[in-house]
């Protein structure tokens, strides 16, 4: 069956890629103009998105990744990895340096990847910085909340 996957961005230009594949051995850089070559197959559908990310079981370091989105509205998702079981704090800070959230206070977690959504409904728009200390380690990085 032979099939043609046409790859755009959402910047509502032209396509970006286009690729063609077939088990006939017929089918030349002119498909486009020899209809005998393909039947009809047509899949229509809205826009959609595709991520595939693993997720070791086991992290080798301690890190602190970007929150997914960014900047966000809601709700966004820190996502982090403890190279060892270890007592875990999230505490997330204004610009002043006041604590305005502490999503995790405390917590003993697993060496691997952990994801905390957190929820800034309650915060006015500006930039913060969230902080996750686990034992001795620690990291911070910024995010950005816009209403």
């Amino acid at each position: 069956m032979p099939f043609n996957i046409a790859v755009n961005d959402a910047d509502g230009l032209t396509r970006e890629t286009q690729m063609v594949w077939s088990l006939k051995g017929n089918v030349t850089s002119q498909w486009w103009n020899t209809p005998n070559q393909w039947p009809v197959v047509a899949m229509v559908g809205s826009d959609f998105g595709v991520a595939n990310e693993e997720l070791d079981d086991v992290a080798t370091d301690f890190t602190v990744h970007q929150n997914y989105p960014n900047p966000f509205s809601k709700t966004t998702s820190i996502r982090f990895a403890l190279d060892s079981t270890s007592d875990v704090t999230l505490r997330v800070y204004d610009i002043l340096g006041r604590v305005v959230a502490t999503p995790i206070a405390e917590q003993t977690m697993g060496e691997g990847e952990h994801v905390v959504k957190f929820d800034a409904r309650t915060l006015a728009s500006g930039q913060y910085l969230y902080r996750l200390e686990a034992g001795s380690s620690s990291q911070s990085r910024r995010m950005l909340v816009v209403k």
